[in-house]
């Protein structure tokens, strides 16, 4: 059954149609249709609207620091062993940590953690920062670099995600976790395009400097 056939299927027999998260209705919501038995959509409540801000901000900004980074390991050592070297050590610490900034998510109050690890992540970025612009930057400070971002992006990403329960209803979380989906997507393609473009036109150190003014708006 499509298209309009559907909707009349359901107007026809609403009992065969039950409303469970991620059923029919939900199914219905997320695809913006009109709703059978006189149901609306709630509105957006402003605080989702700042959370997908906020998450944007921040997928952009991490996506950046590691296009950056690579960019600078290369620049720096012209070897390709140290390009895949980096990128194992961004995602070892996640990989490694996931689990517990799970548990510390679900323990802690959630907000708190994820200013906590912002604030790692703002210390690491002005460390590259600063290190860029002094000349002293080198292959070591990037890597210290790398190792303290994807320990704090362990904790902040869980804590982040089990924040989305608790700013929509029921209802709406169905279609929430799409637009979220569709904000992460984006936020995934934005940050190493921003990377490429501020390089080439200002270098690495304002690459760095876009990476904290996006955590900025993120913490924000």
């Amino acid at each position: 059954i499509q298209g309009e056939g559907l909707f009349h299927f359901l107007r026809q027999d609403s009992r065969r149609v039950p409303d469970w998260p991620g059923g029919s209705l939900s199914a219905l919501r997320i695809l913006g249709g009109s709703l059978p038995f006189g149901i609306r959509s709630r509105p957006v409540s402003r605080d989702f609207l700042l959370y997908l801000a906020s998450r944007f901000a921040s997928a952009s900004a991490m996506t950046l620091l590691r296009a950056a980074i690579a960019w600078h390991v290369f620049d720096l050592s012209h070897s390709s062993f140290h390009l895949v070297l980096i990128g194992l050590v961004q995602f070892l610490p996640i990989l490694v940590l996931n689990l517990v900034g799970g548990a510390v998510a679900d323990s802690y109050d959630r907000r708190r953690v994820i200013n906590a690890a912002q604030l790692v992540l703002l210390a690491c970025g002005i460390v590259l920062f600063h290190g860029t612009r002094s000349g002293g930057a080198s292959l070591s400070l990037l890597y210290v670099a790398v190792v303290g971002a994807g320990m704090a992006g362990a904790f902040e990403a869980p804590a982040r995600s089990a924040l989305l329960p608790l700013l929509v209803e029921r209802d709406y979380f169905p279609r929430a976790v799409t637009l979220t989906s569709t904000n992460q997507a984006l936020a995934f393609a934005t940050g190493p395009a921003l990377a490429g473009l501020v390089i080439a036109a200002a270098g690495i150190a304002a690459a760095y400097a876009t990476y904290l003014a996006l955590l900025c708006i993120a913490f924000v």
